[in-house]
C-alpha cells in the first residue's frame, strides 16, 4: 500500500515556532496491508515519525523565533516549508495503492499535531500562548469566564452557543456551530484540540469567502455529506443554507437568498427559507432534509437536481404561522409548531423530528419499499410520543410521555436522545417508545459532571451521537460547554468549554468559583479585592497575595434578611460595595433586601444600617434609618472628609440618588424624581428634585467629596452631581442612544453602564460598560472616552489564565475598581485583573 501522511487542507498556513525539519530518510517503499507510521516525543521537543519500513522522519521542536509554515498535500506526499527556508517533501511508496496512515491536525495559536491511525500522537508547532514579560494582559484571578471565543485544548476553549454539531462519518472531528460567535468551529476527538475554520467572532453578515473572510448571521444547523468534506450549515436569520468545504475552507451561498425570508420552494435560485434548525443528509448524498421552522415545515433538497421541495406540512402564503399547528397525516396534511432536531434511522426509511412547540416527538417516512403492501404512505407523519399541545417533563408509555420545549434529537442505535429546556438526556425507545431520563433530572438545572444521576445540564438547543453509538454529545447553551454522557459507564463529563462554570468553590484560579458576581472593591493598597457574589447571596475576599477566593459573609445559596457572624447573616443579591479607608468597615448594597448593610471586618459581624424588603405597595422614603426605605439599591460610596461619615446611594428602581448620613442618623433625596418634558424629552439634567434618573447604577465620588459620578444606565450616559449645589449635568454619552463609540462628550456613546471607579488623583473615571462588553476610560478634563478592555459591542472570553490585551474580550461587564495602575473587575462569572494598564 502507499503509505503517507495526510493533511486535512491543501495549504494551511500556521504560525509555528519550528526549528529546521530533518529527515534521516525519506519514508518510501512499501510495507503490509493496513500497516501504519507511529510518532513519537523526544528529548528536547523533537517529533520522531517512524514507518514499519525503518524509516524516520525527525521534526525538531519549536524554536525561539516564531516560523511560519504551511503544510501541502500534493501527488501523494507532504511538503512542509517554512519562511526560513525549510523545505522537506515527505515521500509516499511507489506501488500505487492507497492507504492512510497520518494525519497533520490544525491546532489553537498557530500549533499543530500529527496523529496516527494506530492512536499515536505528538505536538509540533507553538505551544498554547504565554504573554511576554512586559505585555500588558487579562488576567483571571478567581471563578471562570464561561463565554468566549477561545480555541486551543478541551477546557482551555471557550464558545458562544454551540447549538448544533455532527461528526465526520469516521468519527474523528465534531464540527458545530457556533451560533452567537457566528463562527463554523471543529473539535479532534483524538487531540482534544478546537479551532475555528470559518466566519469571524463577533462578525455578522452574509458573505461568502474563505476562513474568516465568510460571515454568518445566527448559524443554527449543521449537516455533513457522506465524502466528509460538505459541511451543510443553516445560516439562521440570513434564511440560507450554506456549504462548506472543509478542506480548502471555502464557504459558499447553496440556496436561498439572505434577508429574503420566506417560503418557496424551487430551484437553487428560486428557493427561500425562514428560521431553519435541524438539518441531516442521507448515506447517498443525495438528499439534505432540513427542519424550516420558521414555515413549520419539513423540506428536502436534491443535491443532485438542485431543487428543494416541501415534504411534510404547509408551505405558507405570508407567514410562518399560517399553517402552524399539530396534525398526523401524509405530506402537506400534517402541522407542525415550530420543529426542531431531526434525524434518520437506521435504514433511513424514516425521519425523525422535534415537533418542539407542539412538545411532541414525530415520525416521517421518507423512503417505502414498493413491493411491499399495507405499509405506511410515503411522506406520513405520525406521532410516536408526547401529548400534542400539554408541556411537561414526564417519563413513561408513548401516550404518558410529557416533553416541555424539546429542541434538540439524534439516534443512536435503537433509541432517539432529546434534549431541550429540560435540563436532561431522555431516551425513547425504538421498539418500544418508551421514554426515560438517562442523565440529569428533569426541570432541575446546573452544571456539574459525574454519575448520570448526579449529573446537571443547562438548557440545550441540541444532541449528537458518535458513529460508534456510545457516545452522546449535549449542547449545553446554559453552561456554553459541551458535555459527553457515555452509555456505557453512564457518566457525565465536559469536553469542550469551561467545567461547571457557575457554582460556589472556594480557592484559587481555575478551582474557585462564582455565581453572578457584581460589584468590586480594592482596598488601597491593592492586596485584597472585595467582591459582592450576587446569585450566591455572599460577599467574597480575594487575597491577591496568596492567590485565593474565601467567603466572607452569608451562606452559598442562602438568600434572605438576617444580621449576624459570617454565615449567620444573609444577603439577597448583594450588588454594590464601599470600603472605608481604614479597611475596617464594608458596606454592601443589598440590593435584594433593600437595604443597606455594614460588615465589621475584625468580627465579621453583619448589621442593618437602613432599610428592609419593601412591603406590597411600598416605595422608597427618607426619614431616620430606622424609618427610611430603599427600593434595588445598586451602588454605594462614601464621604470620610464630611463630618461624621456619609454614603451616597443610587437607589435604582425608584431613580434616586439618596444620601445616608450615619452622623445625623438621617437619609435624604440628593437628586432625582423630576418629571419628563414631553416636548424635551433630553431635558433630564436640573438640580436636586428637577432631575430625572432612570435607573441609576454605579457611583463614584471625588476625594474631597464634592462631585458624585453617576451611570445612568437606562439614559445610557455618565452623570455629575455638584454634591454642594445638588446640580445634575450630563457628562458624556448621548441620552437614550445606545450604541457602541468611542468619542468625546456626547459623541461617546454607552450600552448599560453599570459600576463605576475613579483613577489618577481623580482625573480619570473607569466605566464598566455592561452591555458593550468593555471597560472605558474617561478622561474627565477633555471629556474623552477610550475602550480600556474588551473590544466594544463584541463579547467573549478566555480559558486561559492570561490573555493579551489586545486581544482579551469580555462578557457583560459588571463591577470595576482601581488598585494604583491596575483595574479589577468582573464579568461573566469571573473576577478579573489588569495590571498597570493605568501607567503612564
Amino acid at each position: 500500500m502507499r503509505r503517507n501522511l495526510k493533511v486535512r487542507g491543501k495549504s494551511v498556513a500556521l504560525s509555528a515556532a519550528l526549528g529546521a525539519i530533518v529527515l534521516s530518510s525519506a519514508c518510501g517503499g512499501e510495507t503490509e496491508q493496513g500497516s501504519s507510521c507511529t510518532v513519537a516525543e523526544l528529548a528536547g521537543g523533537q517529533v520522531q515519525v517512524s514507518c514499519p519500513d525503518g524509516t524516520r522522519a525527525t521534526i525538531s521542536g519549536p524554536s525561539s523565533d516564531a516560523t511560519s509554515c504551511s503544510f501541502e498535500e500534493s501527488e501523494g506526499a507532504v511538503r512542509i516549508r517554512c519562511d526560513d527556508g525549510t523545505d522537506v517533501v515527505i515521500r509516499d511508496g511507489v506501488d500505487g495503492t492507497s492507504g492512510a496512515s497520518c494525519s497533520v491536525e490544525e491546532g489553537a495559536h498557530g500549533s499543530a499535531t500529527i496523529v496516527c491511525e494506530d492512536g499515536s500522537s505528538a505536538p509540533i508547532g507553538t505551544p498554547a500562548p504565554g504573554v511576554a514579560p512586559g505585555e500588558l494582559s487579562l488576567e483571571l484571578l478567581a471563578g471562570v469566564t464561561s463565554v468566549g471565543t477561545t480555541d486551543g485544548v478541551g477546557t482551555e476553549t471557550r464558545m458562544d452557543g454551540a447549538l448544533d454539531g455532527v461528526y465526520d462519518p469516521h468519527g474523528e472531528f465534531l464540527y458545530f456551530v457556533d451560533t452567537f460567535n457566528m463562527t463554523i468551529r471543529r473539535f479532534g476527538l483524538r487531540t482534544q484540540q478546537v479551532v475555528t475554520l470559518a466566519g469571524l467572532a463577533g462578525q455578522k453578515g452574509a458573505s461568502d469567502g474563505v476562513g474568516d473572510q465568510a460571515t454568518f448571521d445566527g448559524p443554527r444547523g449543521i449537516a455533513i455529506h457522506p465524502d466528509g468534506d460538505r459541511l451543510f450549515i443553516a445560516d439562521g436569520f440570513n434564511c440560507t443554507i450554506r456549504q462548506l468545504h472543509v478542506v480548502s475552507r471555502e464557504v459558499t451561498t447553496l440556496t436561498g437568498q439572505p434577508g429574503e425570508c420566506a417560503a418557496v420552494d424551487g430551484t437553487f435560485e428560486e428557493a427561500r427559507f425562514r428560521l431553519t434548525i435541524g438539518m441531516v443528509v442521507e448515506s447517498s448524498g443525495r438528499y439534505l432534509y432540513v427542519a424550516d421552522r420558521g414555515n413549520n415545515v419539513i423540506r428536502r433538497i436534491d443535491l443532485e437536481d438542485n431543487v428543494v421541495e416541501t415534504i411534510a406540512g404547509h408551505l405558507p402564503v405570508e407567514n410562518g404561522n399560517e399553517f402552524r399547528g399539530h396534525a398526523d397525516g401524509v405530506g402537506t396534511d400534517a402541522r407542525f409548531a415550530g420543529p426542531g432536531g431531526i434525524d434518520l434511522s437506521e435504514d433511513e426509511s424514516t425521519l425523525y423530528i422535534n415537533d418542539t412547540f407542539n412538545n411532541v416527538i414525530r415520525s416521517l417516512v421518507v423512503a417505502v419499499d414498493e413491493d411491499a403492501g399495507g405499509g405506511p404512505a410515503l411522506f406520513e407523519v405520525e406521532t410516536i410520543a408526547g401529548a400534542p399541545g400539554v408541556p411537561g417533563n414526564i417519563d413513561g408509555s408513548a401516550e404518558e410521555a410529557r416533553f416541555q420545549v424539546s429542541q434538540g434529537l439524534a439516534r443512536a442505535e435503537d433509541g432517539l436522545f432529546v434534549a431541550g429546556f429540560h435540563n436532561s438526556i431522555r431516551r425513547i425507545d425504538l421498539n418500544t417508545h418508551e421514554v426515560t431520563t438517562v442523565a440529569g433530572q428533569n426541570g432541575v438545572g446546573g452544571s456539574s459532571d459525574g454519575p448520570y444521576f448526579d449529573a446537571r445540564f443547562g438548557v440545550s438547543f441540541g444532541i449528537l451521537a458518535h458513529p460508534d453509538g456510545r457516545r452522546v454529545y449535549y449542547m449545553d447553551r446554559g453552561n456554553n460547554s459541551i458535555r459527553l454522557y457515555d452509555r456505557r459507564t453512564r457518566q457525565v463529563s465536559t469536553v469542550m468549554g469551561a467545567p461547571e462554570p457557575t457554582g460556589w468553590r472556594d480557592g484559587e484560579a481555575g478551582v474557585s468559583r462564582l455565581n453572578g458576581p457584581r460589584g468590586v472593591v480594592s482596598n488601597e493598597a491593592g492586596t485584597r479585592f472585595y467582591v459582592a457574589d450576587g446569585s450566591n447571596q455572599v460577599i467574597r475576599v480575594y487575597d491577591a497575595e496568596t492567590g485565593g477566593l474565601s467567603t466572607l459573609a452569608g451562606l452559598p445559596g442562602r438568600a434572605g434578611f438576617r444580621d449576624g457572624v459570617a454565615d449567620e447573616a444573609r444577603f439577597a443579591y448583594p450588588e454594590g460595595l464601599w470600603l472605608n479607608s481604614e479597611e475596617t468597615q464594608l458596606y454592601v448594597a443589598d440590593s435584594g433586601n433593600d437595604a443597606i448593610r455594614r460588615i465589621d471586618l475584625g468580627s465579621a459581624q453583619v448589621s442593618t444600617v437602613a432599610g428592609m424588603p419593601l412591603a406590597d405597595e411600598e416605595t422608597s422614603a427618607d426619614g431616620p434609618l430606622e424609618e427610611a426605605r430603599f427600593d434595588a439599591p445598586f451602588a454605594i460610596v462614601g464621604d470620610e472628609s464630611a463630618e461624621g461619615l456619609v454614603l451616597y446611594v443610587s437607589d435604582y428602581a425608584s431613580h434616586l440618588i439618596r444620601r445616608v448620613e450615619l452622623g445625623s442618623g438621617q437619609v435624604t433625596t440628593l437628586a432625582g424624581g423630576g418629571e419628563s418634558d414631553e416636548e424635551n424629552p433630553a431635558a433630564i439634567d436640573g438640580v436636586g428634585a428637577q432631575a430625572i434618573f432612570a435607573g441609576p447604577a454605579g457611583l463614584a465620588l471625588t476625594a474631597d467629596g464634592q462631585r458624585l459620578y453617576v451611570a445612568d444606565q437606562g439614559h445610557h450616559v455618565i452623570r455629575r452631581i455638584d454634591v454642594g449645589t445638588a446640580q445634575v449635568e450630563t457628562f458624556v454619552g448621548d441620552i437614550g442612544v445606545r450604541d457602541a463609540f468611542d468619542g468625546v462628550g456626547a459623541d461617546a456613546t454607552f450600552s448599560l453602564p453599570a459600576h463605576l471607579s475613579l483613577a489618577q488623583n481623580d482625573q480619570v473615571l473607569v466605566v464598566s460598560d455592561r452591555a458593550n462588553f468593555a471597560i472605558r476610560h474617561v478622561d474627565i478634563a477633555e471629556s474623552a472616552v477610550t475602550t480600556l478592555v474588551g473590544s466594544l459591542g463584541t463579547s467573549g472570553g478566555s480559558g486561559l489564565r492570561y490573555s493579551p490585551l489586545d486581544e482579551a474580550r469580555l462578557y457583560f461587564t459588571s463591577g470595576v475598581s482601581v488598585a494604583g495602575n491596575d483595574v479589577i473587575l468582573t464579568a461573566d462569572e469571573a473576577l478579573l485583573r489588569v495590571s498597570d494598564v493605568l501607567g503612564e
